[in-house]
């Protein structure tokens, strides 16, 4: 009986050993995705980013694409602070420049109402005027008819009968000034960068 109980022994540790292999192979692998599930906030993070995932498949655009449309969507409340500000870092980048831009433009053609759309593309210039790349002032200065056409031209009143398009006007009005005046632009920016 001891015999038996010896070779069982015997034949149960090389499986034992396996198992406790498998476990520490297992360990770092739990111990990275229970930190990586940390960093996305949790359960209400990692179903944030799988949402964002499938709308950028959805609208066939980029991650950066879909946070500039999220940052100028129809809510009622601005973007969010550290959403421009990474819009802003990522307009270093040429190609993403690019792609902020491309969407920025499309939502400045929005009209009537859809005018908030128009409204928070117009805040997020305001940002990255005063702290992106300094490309977005040079662009700008080219291009500076489509902020005066807003400025002067934008019109929508709401079914309640309020002016919505004073809202665009006096930021439109806002950034020509600072894209008209170098030394301003020059004051703002390094303000912002304080």
């Amino acid at each position: 009986a001891t015999a038996t109980a010896t070779a069982a022994a015997a034949a149960a540790a090389p499986a034992a050993t396996e198992a406790v292999a498998a476990e520490a192979a297992v360990a770092p692998a739990a111990a990275e995705s229970a930190t990586m599930f940390a960093s996305m906030g949790g359960l209400e993070g990692v179903i944030k980013t799988v949402t964002a995932k499938a709308k950028a498949v959805y609208y066939n655009c980029s991650d950066l694409e879909l946070k500039v449309l999220e940052a100028t969507n129809e809510e009622p409340w601005g973007p969010h602070g550290m959403a421009m500000s990474e819009i802003s870092r990522a307009a270093d980048v040429p190609a993403q420049y690019e792609e902020i831009m491309g969407i920025i433009h499309q939502r400045l053609q929005e009209r009537d109402e859809n005018w908030r759309l128009c409204y928070k593309a117009l805040l997020l210039l305001d940002h990255l005027l005063k702290q992106g790349p300094s490309r977005v002032a040079r662009d700008l200065q080219r291009s500076v008819h489509i902020l005066e056409a807003l400025r002067d031209l934008f019109e929508y009143t709401d079914e309640k009968g309020r002016d919505q398009g004073i809202n665009v006007r006096e930021r439109a009005k806002g950034l020509v000034s600072l894209v008209n005046s170098p030394e301003l632009l020059e004051h703002e920016r390094a303000r912002a960068a304080k």
